[in-house]
């Protein structure tokens, strides 16, 4: 999301632009190197900004934009593939695109992660959730956000009682013991 990439007005020419009025055509105020940048984000479109006149900040502002934009990408790498993977999932589920999911969303987002819950289960763990968050009835009915949808699944995976696989292979050969210290088989 944030490929962003500044762009620095340069040149002796000013872009102009004849607008209609009554009077007849007026040319846009003359743009000053100096004074102006613009922020193209992801190619398509930009934000053309200039610093108030006599105001000589453009550099420390281009200069702070430069080091937000390096510091996301050297700290996009410290991101999991896990959770990398969990947003494409997530906006993949998100048809509408309207940022949230609802809870027949939230099971399809299950399915893919191959963690399955029956649909009651789904339900009432969704509903428990959402009203733990504070959300009232409308917001549930929307959905949650991906940083909700990532707290709801810690706290599934949290609360299911599932062996891991390392850990069932390592009971199954010398067994688990209780907390009276006697040793249970399976």
């Amino acid at each position: 999301q944030a490929r962003n990439t500044l762009r620095k007005q340069g040149g002796g020419h000013s872009p102009s632009s004849k607008r209609g009025s009554k009077g007849g055509s007026s040319v846009a105020p003359h743009l000053e190197s100096g004074r102006s940048f613009s922020i193209i984000f992801r190619g398509e479109r930009t934000l053309d900004l200039m610093t108030v006149e006599g105001d000589n900040d453009r550099d420390e502002i281009l200069g702070a934009l430069d080091e937000l934009v390096s510091k996301y990408k050297r700290a996009k790498v410290l991101v999991g593939n896990d959770v990398l993977l969990l947003r494409y999932i997530w906006l993949d589920v998100d048809k509408d695109k309207s940022n949230t999911i609802d809870k027949d969303e939230l099971g399809k987002v299950l399915g893919r992660i191959n963690f399955y819950m029956k649909k009651s289960q789904l339900d009432a763990g969704y509903v428990k959730f959402a009203k733990a968050i504070g959300l009232d009835r409308s917001s549930r009915r929307k959905g949650l956000s991906f940083e909700q949808c990532v707290t709801f699944l810690h706290k599934v995976k949290r609360d299911t009682w599932q062996v891991k696989p390392v850990n069932q292979i390592w009971i199954d050969l010398f067994g688990e013991f209780m907390r009276n210290g006697k040793p249970r088989m399976r």
